[in-house]
């Protein structure tokens, strides 16, 4: 049970992202439905995958206060691992991906995820803890989620599948996207951040201003996808704005929710709708993470609201 306990704690429904912005710029620089899945896909997958359950890891540590008075689900807090324990894997897992990218992909690709690892160390660890910093916070989240991910798949589709590596939209949109939503968590992260020290824009900004930042970021990205002609990204971004015009008259935590979690949901949907497999594949993450944590944590998770 200790070895799932661990899976768990790597958070995979916080892993959504990554693959479904992994995906969905592989369809589009893929000619559409051109080419399926291959092998390199699950690869690099699974290489941006431990990367990012490292980061996870080392996160929790960090964040182990603020969790406690933000209500967040606690795998330290509940002994079901250990400092030790994830700090381990925190290592492993970053070397495995690196040794990953070493034997499948280029050099390009490593530096990539090597750029992820030092995000992962700046953004939760001591002395940089960007993560309790308006600006670093903001940065390696939409930098190395929004930017990094789509940018390796450019990399070793240009090297196999010789597409161009010169149109940076889609990286450029995804950090206008990831950028907005990270803006609006740390609204809803507010009250414990607030309570144990931490600057981020939730506590140093008025909310009607981060959701300003958040919009504008928003209306950036849809200015992007429709220049790109990635229509159904468009749609994402113009939904996305929806909610969170309503956070500036509806004052409910609710509201700055659906706003954070809308963006996602729709990237995932539309994901799963080019890549059926994905789809299922979901579908048992989520099936397996409510079974988890009702038998763990004796609660519904995850839950629409």
């Amino acid at each position: 049970m200790k070895i799932v306990d661990y899976i768990f704690a790597a958070r995979p429904l916080l892993l959504l992202p990554v693959w479904s912005i992994y995906l969905v710029t592989r369809y589009y620089l893929a000619d559409s439905a051109k080419y399926g899945l291959e092998v390199t896909d699950i690869s690099m997958l699974a290489a941006l995958t431990f990367m990012a359950a490292g980061s996870y890891y080392i996160n929790q540590i960090a964040d182990l206060e603020s969790d406690i008075l933000n209500n967040k689900l606690g795998f330290l807090q509940k002994d079901l691992v250990t400092r030790r324990g994830l700090i381990r894997g925190f290592f492993a897992l970053s070397a495995l991906s690196m040794i990953i990218v070493v034997v499948r992909f280029s050099a390009w690709d490593l530096l990539i995820v090597e750029q992820l690892f030092i995000l992962g160390v700046v953004y939760s660890l001591r002395p940089f803890r960007a993560k309790d910093r308006p600006i670093g916070g903001f940065l390696v989240n939409a930098y190395g989620y929004g930017f990094l991910i789509p940018l390796t798949v450019h990399y070793w589709m240009f090297h196999i599948k010789y597409v161009h590596v010169t149109d940076l939209r889609l990286p450029a949109y995804f950090f206008c996207t990831v950028g907005a939503i990270y803006l609006l968590t740390t609204i809803s992260d507010r009250p414990g951040d607030l309570k144990t020290g931490k600057r981020t824009a939730g506590v140093l900004l008025p909310q009607p201003l981060v959701l300003l930042f958040a919009l504008i970021l928003l209306s950036l990205s849809a200015w992007l996808a429709y220049n790109g002609g990635f229509d159904y990204l468009l749609y994402i971004s113009i939904a996305a704005c929806g909610p969170v015009i309503g956070a500036f008259f509806v004052k409910s935590e609710i509201a700055v929710l659906i706003a954070t979690k809308l963006p996602i949901l729709l990237l995932t949907i539309q994901a799963g709708y080019y890549y059926h497999e994905y789809l299922w594949f979901i579908v048992a993450v989520v099936i397996s993470t409510r079974l988890y944590y009702k038998y763990r944590f004796g609660i519904t998770y995850p839950r629409l609201t």
